[in-house]
């Protein structure tokens, strides 16, 4: 279920060589140790992270004497209550989508799971800004042209993106794309952008600049430009949980790209669904949800060099600036959606997004930045976990 949709087997030894002899915490330049390497499905930085995972828990497990050298995973097992657990992984959104749920049987179980996968693949289509055909990229295309229809799931989530950037102080917010794309440029071009570039691409953002017309009807400013991919894969969580929970699913967890989780009830005769967190090269928890959804963002997480300076692909909107120190955040909240904004707004300006978060005892935070993590009492009594440095 991890093979790409295209491709074939690897043949080159040196892809493989780089990872001999290397242990969990050894780092894998993709610049030096995977070369030549273009239009690739899943980048190279995530494929090293899960081979060196993989390298991790056989350290840790070892060989077992006496054993078969493989043992055939089952598909499905049965869990407590005489239930099927199914398990299926998918690539969509550009990243692994996993669903774990426990079911009558496994051919219902299955069944459900794939009318969620499927609702994940019919949300790309409407809201990714890679896909020329989607709703998003025509809405994008339509800016300055006055009202535009568009279907409800696109409505809905750019209903919930600008409700959370009034909440947040504008420290999320879907119209950052001008200025992500100038940074991406600078990057490329080995070159800081000039006041003059960021104060020009800045013009084009501003979450209130989007008019809304209820039920299915939006306008953007001419050259404003949508990119929900801050939002997007909590929102398919959301619907996923939602679609789980009408065909009758008490109890699963759904694992998109390791950002956005969602668990929906808990398993049968526990407390809630075990989460790690990786931070640091190591993996923090187990963080117990139940009824909940987690979110993860990393300032630097595909960091990159302009003229010397290593920045993040995050830029704060209100001054157009990418991130420059590193920092994690992850939050809990009711639905993801929620989540996936607010674990951005952290790393944007923790002070400012810690005090709108005071305000709205549904939501908990963890926030990593060096050796120190700093978690709010309700992070703690939810989760389960505390860090054990404050």
């Amino acid at each position: 279920v991890y093979r790409e949709a295209y491709g074939d087997e690897i043949r080159t030894r040196r892809f493989l060589d780089q990872y001999r002899g290397k242990g969990e915490s050894d780092p894998l330049m993709p610049s030096r140790d995977i070369r030549n390497i273009t239009g690739a499905t899943l980048s190279a930085r995530a494929v090293g992270r899960a081979v060196k995972k993989a390298i991790a828990v056989l350290e840790v497990i070892g060989d077992t004497p006496g054993e078969p050298e493989s043992t055939p995973a089952p598909s499905a097992r049965r869990p407590e209550g005489g239930t099927a657990r199914v398990r299926e992984a998918h690539y969509v959104m550009g990243t692994m989508l996993e669903i774990t749920l426990d079911a009558p049987s496994e051919e219902t179980g299955r069944a459900c799971l794939r009318r969620a996968v499927g609702e994940a693949r019919r949300l790309d289509a409407e809201l990714s800004s890679f896909r020329g055909d989607s709703a998003l990229s025509e809405l994008n295309r339509r800016a300055g042209m006055g009202p535009q229809p568009v279907p409800a799931d696109l409505f809905r989530v750019l209903e919930q993106s600008t409700e959370l950037s009034a909440a947040s102080g504008g420290t999320f917010d879907v119209t950052v794309a001008p200025l992500v794309r100038l940074w991406q440029r600078a990057g490329h071009d080995g070159r800081w952008p000039s006041a003059a570039e960021i104060a020009e691409a800045w013009r084009n953002v501003g979450y209130e600049r989007i008019r809304m017309q209820p039920p299915d009807e939006i306008e953007l400013p001419a050259h404003a430009t949508l990119e929900l991919g801050g939002i997007g894969k909590g929102y398919a969580v959301d619907r996923m949980v939602e679609m789980l929970r009408r065909s009758g699913v008490k109890s699963a967890l759904i694992n998109f790209g390791g950002s956005s989780i969602a668990a929906l009830g808990p398993p049968a005769e526990e407390s809630g669904w075990p989460v790690w967190v990786e931070y640091g090269a190591i993996l923090r928890g187990p963080m117990i949800l139940r009824d909940m959804a987690l979110s993860t963002s990393d300032s630097l997480g595909e960091d990159g060099r302009v003229a010397g300076h290593r920045v993040g692909h995050i830029v704060d909107p209100r001054t157009g600036k990418a991130l420059e120190n590193a920092a994690q955040a992850t939050v809990l909240a009711p639905s993801a959606t929620e989540a996936e904004a607010w674990s951005k707004a952290l790393l944007v300006d923790p002070l400012l997004a810690r005090r709108a978060m005071a305000t709205r005892p549904w939501i908990s935070a963890l926030l990593f930045a060096g050796s120190r993590a700093l978690a709010d009492a309700r992070f703690a009594a939810r989760s389960g976990w505390k860090p054990s440095r404050q």
